[in-house]
């Protein structure tokens, strides 16, 4: 399956995105963990927090857990604006 390189944000309009948790967008302050991103989407990381890179590493399943996001939210949720 061919991954879009943008999505549309109400916000941001079409923007790059990145995969986050459920936990990070509830609760930024949360450690974030990157994983690379190699499907060629233009964004380095996605990310997870801590108890879900665990789950991820032991070989849980998270599509229930993660959601994409715009790169512009995700710099607005991480405190980079």
């Amino acid at each position: 399956m061919t991954m879009p390189l943008v999505i549309k944000c109400s916000n941001h309009q079409f923007a790059p995105y990145s995969f986050l948790c459920l936990h990070l967008v509830d609760e930024p302050t949360l450690e974030w963990v990157p994983m690379e991103v190699n499907d060629g989407r233009e964004v380095e990381n996605d990310w997870l927090c801590k108890d879900c890179y665990d789950l991820f590493q032991s070989g849980d399943d998270l599509l229930e857990q993660i959601v994409p996001i715009c790169i512009n939210c995700i710099r607005h949720l991480r405190g980079e604006e």
